[in-house]
């Protein structure tokens, strides 16, 4: 039996699917092939897609109840909060999970994830399940069944079925929820492929031409003949070797020959078409040069959120709730939201901002100010009220207000006014 046979009979061949999930994600091969394909061995595209991978790591995600006629929100720390905020997984924590689901993402243009549940037993009886785990899958060629319930993957050679519901799939250039096999870079791979090489070959060969040697010719010089041309080649290099020695170093030239400097310019539309490149690689995935240089303005860093990672956190949080809650969870307002909102301010002074306007205008409280800045909520719940200004005051208040003060000062009355 082969290696590859081994492994799936590993995989599949256990009786509690926690531990087939597990010898899945740590053994199979197959897990690691999106790594070696040539679109990931670029520089310029390994970077973009890292970039925007480590951004929506970073992401807070929040489970939370919403209540179906106020509209409130509770915000419910439970095992599904501490499973998507801290350990998905026996073998990752969030931050490595996330960025490696958006790198399968950006990759494959589609990443499966596969919920894992364990029984939940009273008294010897199983009274329900619960999550106890999201693995990734090698897969993820989703394709549908003739029973909608199941789905397999077309590049999984044992083309198992799952439960749809037991399987997070998410796509980006969706063909009816399945993603597209190929990307639209083929052409951007081969120029930079071609460009990288050419840089390559020219820093093997140390040979670049800076100069030319003339030398001057008289009238009897000039209908020399061709075997004399050799011959005067050969003398200047018996020159050059009695003045230094070797053909290295400095020479010393009589005074019939001319030294010619040649500056011979590097080929620039290389330069200015590698920079075409890499910008349309970066726009493709969703990032832009000055977010990778750290260079970007507020306004560049919004654009940035509000391009892929919104797309990304937005199909995550309809998918990983309705896939996580039964009906009659989602029924009672069950939600699961990737907050994307949160990394939209990337500097202090931005955030300095936000603090301020909030504040005075009763949008954010204390609590909230000081969770943007990394602070803990004020002790005693002081931090937990809204406040603002009589120029955000209501009309009738604002009356009153100035009618009270008027009084209290011996100025009109009521009437008066």
């Amino acid at each position: 039996m082969g290696l590859f046979k081994r492994i799936f009979k590993r995989i599949f061949g256990g009786n509690r699917q926690n531990k087939n999930s597990i010898a899945m994600f740590e053994q199979s091969n197959l897990m690691r092939t999106f790594f070696v394909r040539s679109i990931y061995n670029l520089p310029e595209i390994r970077t973009a897609i890292n970039t925007v991978a480590e951004i929506i790591s970073t992401v807070p995600i929040w489970r939370k109840r919403v209540d179906n006629q106020t509209g409130e929100v509770d915000y419910v720390e439970d095992e599904i909060h501490n499973l998507l905020n801290y350990s998905p997984n026996i073998v990752q924590n969030k931050s490595q999970f996330f960025s490696f689901i958006v790198t399968k993402f950006l990759l494959n243009n589609a990443v499966a994830i596969e919920i894992v549940y364990e029984d939940i037993v009273v008294a010897g009886e199983v009274v329900g399940k619960k999550i106890i785990g999201l693995f990734p899958m090698p897969f993820y060629k989703m394709q549908n069944l003739d029973d909608i319930n199941y789905l397999y993957f077309a590049d999984d050679p044992t083309q198992k079925q799952y439960r749809r519901e037991d399987v997070i799939c998410l796509t980006r250039f969706s063909e009816f929820g399945r993603g597209t096999d190929g990307h639209a870079t083929d052409m951007y791979e081969h120029i930079i492929q071609s460009i990288q090489q050419r840089a390559v070959e020219n820093t093997q060969d140390g040979k670049k031409v800076v100069a030319a040697i003339k030398r001057q010719g008289t009238a009897i010089e000039t209908r020399m003949k061709n075997g004399d041309t050799i011959a005067n080649v050969k003398a200047m290099e018996k020159q050059i070797h009695e003045t230094t020695g070797s053909l290295s170093g400095f020479a010393y030239l009589d005074g019939a020959t001319d030294i010619i400097p040649l500056n011979i310019p590097d080929a620039k539309i290389e330069t200015e078409l590698m920079a075409i490149i890499i910008e349309a690689i970066y726009n493709y995935f969703g990032n832009s040069e000055s977010v990778v240089k750290g260079t970007a303005t507020e306004l560049d860093w919004q654009q940035l959120v509000m391009k892929l990672p919104k797309f990304f956190c937005e199909q995550a949080s309809q998918e990983f709730t309705r896939r996580i809650f039964s009906p009659r969870e989602l029924g009672h307002g069950n939600r699961i939201e990737f907050d994307y909102h949160a990394i939209q301010l990337s500097t202090i002074s931005a955030k300095t901002n936000k603090a301020n306007s909030g504040l005075l205008n009763g949008w954010l409280n204390q609590d909230e100010v000081r969770e943007d800045f990394g602070l803990p909520p004020l002790p005693n719940g002081l931090g937990k009220s809204y406040r603002g200004n009589l120029n955000s005051a209501n009309l009738e208040v604002i009356d009153e207000y100035q009618l009270n003060k008027a009084t209290t000062n011996g100025g009109f009355t009521k009437n008066e006014k």
